[in-house]
């Protein structure tokens, strides 16, 4: 569904901003954050992700083997929440392009009840960028389903 004429990937970044003003304010530290990560790849073997994440001030960890980095970090994630959306479209891009110190930005389309919406993020780490943006995910659907409750 559509807000006026945000498109959806504008409409998780505005209620994503918005979470993050509103938990500054109340100086709270509600929501998800990934508080440690660990990965280990070797030739020949499955990459495999371990996970700390804080949710709602209750940490969590989980671990998980996968295709990639990437895939083991989704295995790992996908042990503590079984609520996942699919993944439909990934895309980096790099902010200066031919320097070897560009921002990686990651921008994931994701579909969850029929509806597709976008969550990005940047950092000099293409992983890092991508487990960020899919933490924002993670907090735009459960905004979203605490602002519907309502």
């Amino acid at each position: 569904s559509k807000v006026g004429t945000l498109t959806p990937g504008k409409q998780a970044d505005i209620i994503l901003l918005l979470q993050e003003i509103l938990n500054t304010k109340e100086n709270g530290e509600s929501g998800i954050r990934l508080m440690d990560y660990q990965f280990t790849l070797k030739k020949g073997s499955q990459p495999k992700a371990t996970i700390n994440l804080c949710v709602n001030n209750q940490p969590l960890t989980a671990s998980g083997v996968g295709d990639g980095q990437f895939d083991a970090f989704m295995n790992a994630l996908r042990n503590i929440r079984t609520d996942l959306p699919e993944l439909v479209d990934y895309h980096i891009g790099i902010s200066r392009k031919g320097t070897s110190g560009a921002l990686t930005e990651v921008t994931i389309t994701w579909s969850k009840d029929g509806n597709l919406f976008t969550t990005r993020a940047v950092n000099p780490d293409q992983l890092v960028a991508a487990m960020n943006a899919t933490v924002r995910m993670l907090n735009y659907i459960d905004l979203r389903q605490q602002l519907t409750k309502n």
